[in-house]
């Protein structure tokens, strides 16, 4: 699992697609609906 933005996703999932030895690797978004406050305060400043 990674952890990114959607700003990236397209980038990153062409690199993972470039890079990965499997023909149909599984690239997904999920949306974030609910969490731990103080860790999704940290996750949305570690990904700026």
């Amino acid at each position: 699992m990674m952890k990114s933005s959607p700003i990236v996703y397209d980038r990153l999932e062409q690199r993972i697609k470039e890079m990965h030895s499997y023909e149909v690797p599984e690239t997904i978004s999920l949306d974030i609906e609910k969490g731990y406050t103080p860790y999704l305060e940290w996750l949305n400043l570690a990904l700026k």
